[in-house]
């Protein structure tokens, strides 16, 4: 194949897919998928950025961490955090993640799922208590993602200071908040890292002094390449995990809700027909994840698709527009209850920088899903129906508002759908 030296087309110029929170962004790059083009560009924040269309040609760029790793881009916006797996590359990526899979196992989540997880959502739908009326990502999303990383963790959050923790963690991350600068966000989040750390070290030394079954106890323990981590890399680590999963997925919880709640005849449906829950809240974290660019950018000059992609180029992974490949997902934007190849998403990422947490979040929506359904009576979307909107992160910018006529006690529903 000849390579070329010309850039890709600009497109759509008249939109920013760093900065702009327009509903349903994810259209954009569906219909961008049409022009057949592997690469375009596109404005991005106060730069060109690449868009890269089209499900193998995302998965050819995600699975060449060699020649474009993610930690590049990471260690530019995610600076502040420490050294953690966001920022490591080649063997010592996949030495630390290893170490790192044990507790978060398939085997791991399903004993924390039925010791602890379905008690912890539980509780926070009992804190609904009076109202039938409520925004559903700040008063369950968000606090089920940091309860279930605490919970896991061993860092205990009395209820009283609960939200102030929570601000503490989400402040970790620089790139939730698209417009400010990246001067604003990086005080923002070394402020936050000290805030952290004052609070988390105290629980560190506690824990060195008597281990319990526990993610902390066990990087304690842990050996890599035959030595232990000290304090500061753990909390390094502990911050990391934090930052990846408080919330990620009480987000994605409230676009899948939103869909449920929204698709004409849906909620019914899973209501009549428990055994399909399981397919359809798959489906919908396919096509509703938060996930909508996955960013690289490029350590040396590449050549891609015969295209010469230039140092330094920031390289924008299109999620949603992967997610529906015709070839991969028959009619993609129906909810197949039996699509064989529904693990060729890139909803939790791909390549080296899979999500860690993926089994904990699926464990997460299912079961959310499910008590939500089973205990809310009732429950519709309160007002108008909205999309998720936003590039880089998809989810509902008004909120996902619900309504419901009774809460039943947990005791008086159903145990979760498998």
């Amino acid at each position: 194949m000849q390579t070329t030296t010309a850039l890709p087309p600009l497109v759509m110029p008249e939109i920013n897919f760093g900065t702009d929170p327009q509903e349903d962004m994810g259209n954009c790059l569906i219909e961008l998928e049409k022009l057949g083009h592997p690469l375009v560009r596109v404005n991005y924040k106060d730069e060109i950025g690449w868009l890269v269309l089209g499900h193998d040609n995302v998965s050819a760029i995600i699975r060449d961490d060699a020649r474009i790793p993610a930690a590049t881009h990471f260690k530019v916006e995610l600076d502040t955090l420490g050294h953690t797996l966001f920022h490591m590359e080649g063997n010592e990526h996949r030495t630390y993640k290893q170490a790192f899979n044990k507790p978060l196992s398939p085997a791991a989540v399903r004993r924390f799922a039925e010791t602890s997880l379905v008690s912890i959502i539980d509780g926070l739908i009992d804190d609904f208590g009076d109202a039938r009326e409520l925004e559903l990502n700040t008063t369950f999303g968000q606090r089920l993602g940091f309860a279930a990383i605490s919970a896991l963790l061993g860092v205990p959050v009395p209820p009283e200071s609960e939200r102030e923790v929570m601000e503490m963690i989400t402040g970790l991350n620089q790139l939730l908040d698209q417009k400010s600068t990246i001067e604003q966000r990086r005080e923002v989040a070394n402020k936050a890292v000290e805030r952290a750390n004052r609070y988390l070290r105290p629980v560190l030394e506690e824990r060195r002094r008597e281990r319990r079954d526990d993610i902390l106890s066990y990087m304690i323990d842990l050996e890599i390449d035959g030595r232990k981590m000290d304090d500061d890399e753990i909390l390094d680590h502990v911050r990391g995990i934090y930052l990846a999963g408080a919330d990620s997925t009480g987000l994605t919880l409230g676009n899948v809700m939103n869909a449920i709640l929204t698709r004409p005849g849906l909620k019914d449906m899973l209501m009549e027909n428990r055994g399909a829950r399981r397919a359809v809240i798959e489906e919908l974290t396919r096509l509703e994840g938060i996930t909508g660019l996955l960013v690289r950018r490029t350590k040396a000059e590449t050549e891609y698709k015969g295209v010469t992609v230039p140092k330094g180029v920031l390289l924008l992974l299109s999620v949603p527009g992967a997610n529906r490949a015709a070839q991969h997902f028959p009619d993609p934007e129906e909810l197949a209850l039996d699509r064989p190849q529904r693990n060729m998403t890139f909803t939790f990422g791909g390549g080296m920088h899979f999500c860690l947490g993926f089994h904990l979040a699926k464990e997460e929506i299912r079961i959310s899903v499910n008590r939500l359904l089973d205990r809310l009576v009732n429950l519709r979307i309160a007002g108008e129906p909205h999309r998720p909107g936003g590039a880089l992160f998809r989810f509902v910018q008004q909120g996902v508002h619900i309504r419901f006529d009774d809460l039943l006690p947990a005791d008086a529903a159903p145990p979760p759908a498998d």
